[in-house]
């Protein structure tokens, strides 16, 4: 797996082309360094600490750079972001990122080669990103919560 800050510098190196926002949480140390870093100074470059928006940012998000904890991942697959893993930690995050990836919904950053790979396929492959997310929110739709409180509805009656 690729070095956090590599990976960082490395997605940074596309925002001539794409809009990238690194949402840091509670890490205001790292949040204060890249803010200070002219690597990150450019206008399609969005530095933000903790947020409570994060529901409303994967909904306008095309990739998700994540390390893969059960929460964000379940956001994730909730609406349908293709995801990049990066330092799972040993047990259940690794599990995670295997589970995903062997699913499709994600792959492991194992060298700056997938970044680059993720990137060029959205700026040149856009409309086959969108339609897999499509079909992916289609193929999980049957367990939002309306339509399961309806099955099981239909089941009683």
């Amino acid at each position: 797996m690729m070095n956090d800050q590599v990976v960082n510098e490395a997605l940074a190196g596309w925002s001539d082309k794409v809009q990238i926002v690194f949402c840091l949480g509670k890490n205001e140390k790292l949040l204060g360094e890249m803010m200070k870093d002219p690597t990150y100074s450019h206008p399609n470059i969005s530095l933000i600490g903790f947020t409570r928006e994060i529901d409303k940012l994967m909904e306008v998000s095309d990739l998700l750079v994540t390390k893969p904890g059960g929460m964000t991942c379940s956001e994730g697959l909730a609406k349908g972001i293709p995801m990049l893993f990066h330092h799972p930690l040993p047990g259940q995050e690794e599990e995670n990122c295997r589970y995903f990836t062997s699913a499709g919904l994600g792959e492991p950053i194992s060298s700056l080669e997938v970044v680059d790979k993720w990137m060029e396929r959205l700026l040149y492959n856009y409309g086959d990103v969108q339609a897999k997310r499509k079909s992916h929110l289609e193929d999980i739709a049957r367990f939002h919560p309306q339509q399961s409180a309806q099955s099981i509805i239909d089941m009683l009656e």
